[in-house]
């Protein structure tokens, strides 16, 4: 698992964002990262601004966490 904290470290660090091993969590899915970002980073009462359609279970999950969901228009196109 360190190898791949290293690679992904290093190709972040390569798109201009300087990135250590220590600095990257891999998760099994996208389920488990918001899960995990929910748990971290919310409190009940906060307000999340969520993609409408989203990933599925997304809005679970925050309301599991005491947050309260508003959806939001699809992100057009990706900045890379």
């Amino acid at each position: 698992m360190s190898a791949l904290r290293e690679q992904i470290a290093l190709h972040i660090s390569r798109l201009g964002l300087p990135t250590s091993p220590d600095e990257v969590v891999v998760t099994t899915g996208a389920h488990q990262a918001i899960a995990l970002t929910a748990q971290m980073y919310l409190r009940p009462g906060s307000t999340v601004v969520v993609e409408s359609p989203s990933c599925p279970g997304s809005f679970d999950l925050f309301s599991a966490h005491g947050a309260q969901t508003v959806g939001g228009p699809p992100t057009v196109g990706c900045a890379t």
